[in-house]
C-alpha cells in the first residue's frame, strides 16, 4: 500500500499531466486576480499573486533576501517569479511530485537561473534545516496537515529581519464549506442562467453546491485543505505583528469554480460575482488570505 506521501506526490503528478479547461480556475482569469491584487496592494495589477509581491516590496522597501524557503513549491512559478524580481538570490525548493520538480528545473533552466536554486524531490525535514532569509508558502500551506506547526518551524528558521510571506487558502478545512457560504454560493448560482453549467467538453456541471464527500476527498489528495482554518489563528498567534489582509473567495472560487470557463472578462456576471465576493467578504467569508511577518 502506498503512504500518504505517495498518494499525494501521485495526486499532483496526475494534475500536471491533465490539461484543464480555459479559465476554469479563478487564478486563471486576469480581471480576478486585479481584483485580488487591488485588495491587496491598492493597485489593479496583473497577475496571479502579483498584488502580494507588490505589497512585499511596499513593506520591506525592495529589498533583496540572500536566501529562501519554499515548501510544495508545485512548478515554482512564483518562486521563478521572485527571482527573476530581485526580491529572492536563492531558493530552497520542496515539492512531493517528481512531475512538478521536473517542470521546475526545467523552468530555472530555461530562465537562467538553474545555479541559484536547490530543488528537492521530498518531504521538508527540520532537522536538515539552515537558516534562511525568507520563508514562502504559496498555496501550500493548507496542503500541510498540521499548520500551526508548520508556521512555528518555518518561522523558527528565520533570521532575525528575515521575512515570512504568505498568500494561501485560508477556509474551510476539507472545503467543509459553513451555512453561511453555501448560502452566499447557492443564492448567486440560483441567479445564473442554465447554459452556464454545461461545460466547452458536454459536462454538464451541479448547479447547487455542497460540501465535498470527507471520504472521497481525502482518497484523492490525502492533503488538500487538511488543517487550513487553523492557519489565521496561528499567523496571529505565532507571528510577530504580522500584517494579514483577507481577499475573499467564497463566490470567485467556489460559486464559478468550473463555470467561470462560461463567463466572459468583461461579462456583467462576473461584475456581479465580484462585487458580492467583496460583501461576504467585509462580512467574515474569506478563504483566501495573505501574510507578511518580519522577525
Amino acid at each position: 500500500m502506498p503512504n500518504t506521501n505517495q498518494l499525494i506526490a501521485k495526486h499532483w503528478d496526475n494534475v500536471t499531466r491533465t490539461v484543464a479547461l480555459p479559465r476554469s480556475r479563478w487564478w486563471l482569469s486576469g480581471r480576478i486576480t486585479r481584483h485580488v491584487n487591488r485588495i491587496v496592494c491598492g493597485e489593479d495589477i496583473p497577475g496571479f499573486n502579483q498584488g502580494a509581491v507588490a505589497l512585499l516590496n511596499q513593506k520591506t522597501k525592495g529589498r533583496t533576501f540572500k536566501r529562501g524557503l519554499s515548501i510544495g513549491c508545485g512548478g515554482a512559478g512564483k518562486e521563478l517569479n521572485l527571482m527573476k524580481r530581485g526580491v529572492v538570490e536563492h531558493f530552497d525548493l520542496f515539492e512531493l511530485s517528481a512531475e512538478r520538480c521536473k517542470v521546475a528545473k526545467e523552468a530555472f533552466r530555461k530562465n537562467g537561473y538553474e545555479q541559484n536554486v536547490n530543488i528537492i524531490n521530498q518531504e521538508f525535514a527540520l532537522e536538515d534545516a539552515s537558516a534562511y532569509n525568507f520563508i514562502h508558502w504559496d498555496n501550500s500551506l493548507h496542503h500541510m496537515f498540521d499548520t500551526d506547526k508548520a508556521i512555528t518551524e518555518t518561522y523558527s528558521l528565520l533570521k532575525p529581519g528575515g521575512i515570512f510571506f504568505m498568500n494561501d487558502f485560508i477556509g474551510q478545512s476539507r472545503f467543509q464549506w459553513s451555512e453561511a457560504e453555501l448560502e452566499v454560493v447557492n443564492s448567486f448560482r440560483d441567479s445564473l442562467p442554465d447554459e452556464v453549467f454545461t461545460l466547452p467538453n458536454g459536462k454538464r456541471v451541479k448547479r447547487r453546491v455542497d460540501r465535498p464527500d470527507l471520504k472521497t476527498m481525502i482518497n484523492r489528495d490525502p492533503s488538500e485543505a487538511a488543517d487550513s482554518e487553523s492557519i489565521i489563528p496561528s499567523l496571529k498567534k505565532r507571528l510577530d505583528d504580522p500584517v494579514i489582509i483577507p481577499t475573499g473567495g467564497v463566490v470567485y472560487h467556489v460559486g464559478l469554480n468550473d463555470i467561470l470557463t462560461n463567463i466572459p472578462e468583461d461579462s456583467p456576471l462576473l461584475s456581479l460575482a465580484l462585487k458580492i465576493d467583496t460583501i461576504a467578504s467585509r462580512s467574515g467569508l474569506n478563504q483566501y488570505g495573505v501574510c507578511i511577518a518580519e522577525k
